[in-house]
């Protein structure tokens, strides 16, 4: 639609406890990836790392590990199997879920 810029570009995720998203004059903040971002929903919803999104844990874990750094903090406390929220990704949570369903309304227009 003309006019209409990506959700995951208008809505910044910057929280006081989580490291700033930070862009120079000539860098600027790149939109979080709405995959890792399904990705991270997945995992909170079945509390296991392994079983998310049906991916190999392999591919779970790097696009995890590449959501915490751009973000620049843990997401979850791995105990085992089990993967805990951090304090990070309690706040995360629901900025992700607000942008994945704005995204899929967009998707239905």
């Amino acid at each position: 639609m003309p006019g209409l810029r990506p959700i995951c570009c208008q809505i910044p995720f910057i929280a006081p406890s989580i490291a700033p998203l930070t862009s120079s004059p000539t860098t600027p903040l790149e939109p979080l990836d709405s995959k890792r971002l399904k990705v991270f929903v997945l995992i909170v919803r079945t509390g296991r790392i392994a079983a998310a999104a049906n991916l190999t844990s392999s591919a779970v874990s790097h696009s995890l590990k590449g959501l915490e750094e751009e973000l620049g903090n843990p997401l979850f406390e791995r105990r085992g199997n089990k993967a805990l929220l951090t304090a990070a990704g309690q706040q995360l949570l629901p900025h992700a879920n607000e942008i994945l369903n704005r995204m899929s309304l967009i998707r239905e227009e």
